[in-house]
């Protein structure tokens, strides 16, 4: 099952794949979720991020934008999957 979401943004200043507090987001607003479609954008760019939940309950998630220039990023959940995909 496919879901489409809008509007669900969340502005950490961190990247995509070692952000706790969005990690934990998903866990809570998704819980029937495997997989997700992430926009993450800065001031300049946006990327499309593909999240896979792990065996564990972790959230491993392909590169996003670099952080390290201390950009602030927003990151907007398009898409979820769930188990039964």
């Amino acid at each position: 099952m496919y879901s489409l979401l809008h509007g669900n943004t969340h502005t950490p200043n961190t990247q995509t794949k070692k952000d706790k507090s969005f990690e934990d987001s998903l866990k809570k607003e998704y819980p029937d979720a495997s997989r997700a479609t992430i926009l993450e954008c800065d001031d300049e760019n946006c990327v499309q991020v593909q999240c896979e939940l792990q065996p564990d309950g972790s959230w491993k998630c392909e590169d996003g934008l670099d952080a390290s220039d201390g950009k602030a990023t927003s990151k907007t959940v398009l898409m979820t999957s769930e188990n039964d995909d």
